[in-house]
């Protein structure tokens, strides 16, 4: 009679045993695919943040065509092409700067990032000292000049998707 009762306290305490270490191997089972979701969620997060710059990129292309400014993107630079040019309307003399100012301004930043974070970006970086005034001017577009070469990228002046990869790095 003592041996059974042992044996049923034996056995007992191994089920018992086998269950505590089936939750704890259930439990950690649970947190290895709560960080593999979690990890899956920050990616498609960062794939949502790319396709909206892409759909920003595209928007501007397609205003830069009905305006008669059609420039296709390859890579990080653009060839640029000559529509059919109506006489254009007579505008102002300010208004038609302010365009044309607008227009290089464009033909220098090809996605859609406000140009204070890019002069922010380049002075954290160490190529610019200038203001953050949002103007891209003289010393924006020699720190552009530098950063490209420092970064092994085509240096043509053009924040395109390349150089705007490795420039915003340094906005953390």
């Amino acid at each position: 009679m003592y041996f059974k009762f042992l044996l049923v306290c034996l056995l007992s305490l191994m089920v018992s045993g086998c269950a505590s270490s089936k939750s704890s191997s259930l439990n950690s089972e649970l947190k290895v695919q709560t960080v593999q979701l979690k990890r899956q969620l920050d990616e498609k997060e960062a794939e949502i943040v790319s396709l909206k710059q892409e759909i920003s990129s595209l928007n501007r292309l397609v205003s830069q065509f009905e305006d008669g400014n059609y420039q296709e993107e390859t890579d990080d630079n653009f060839i640029e092409y000559e529509p059919y040019q109506q006489k254009p309307k007579k505008k102002s003399s300010t208004a038609a700067q302010a365009k044309k100012k607008s227009l290089k301004t464009q033909a220098i930043v090809r996605v859609n990032v406000d140009h204070k974070t890019i002069q922010t970006a380049l002075r954290n970086a160490g190529y610019y000292e200038g203001g953050i005034d949002g103007k891209i001017g003289r010393q924006s577009k020699q720190a552009i000049h530098a950063f490209q070469k420092d970064h092994d990228l085509k240096v043509d002046g053009i924040i395109g998707q390349k150089t705007w990869t490795e420039l915003k790095v340094y906005l953390d």
